[in-house]
């Protein structure tokens, strides 16, 4: 598998490029009133959970490493990789 480079990065089809002010400039929308629902809703489930001591394990908290993070980093983190 060869890598892109330089101007072949823009030929691939239906790709959007986003700069980093694109990245971190606020999108000018409100969000829904659904989507506030559903975060209020989260936010209290969540809220609920914390306050009956529900954490994740550490266990848990390895997988998900395991699963997102590369493994040099994760050998930095929790002392292994996958």
């Amino acid at each position: 598998m060869s890598v892109l480079q330089g101007d072949e990065l823009m030929k691939i089809p239906g790709q959007v490029w986003l700069t980093i002010d694109d990245l971190t400039r606020p999108i000018g929308e409100e969000p829904s009133a659904t989507l506030r629902a559903w975060h209020d809703e989260e936010t209290r489930q969540a809220i609920k959970e914390a306050d009956a001591g529900d954490f994740a394990t550490a266990a848990e908290i390895r997988a998900v490493i395991r699963k997102y993070v590369p493994d040099w980093l994760a050998v930095a983190l929790i002392g292994c990789a996958r």
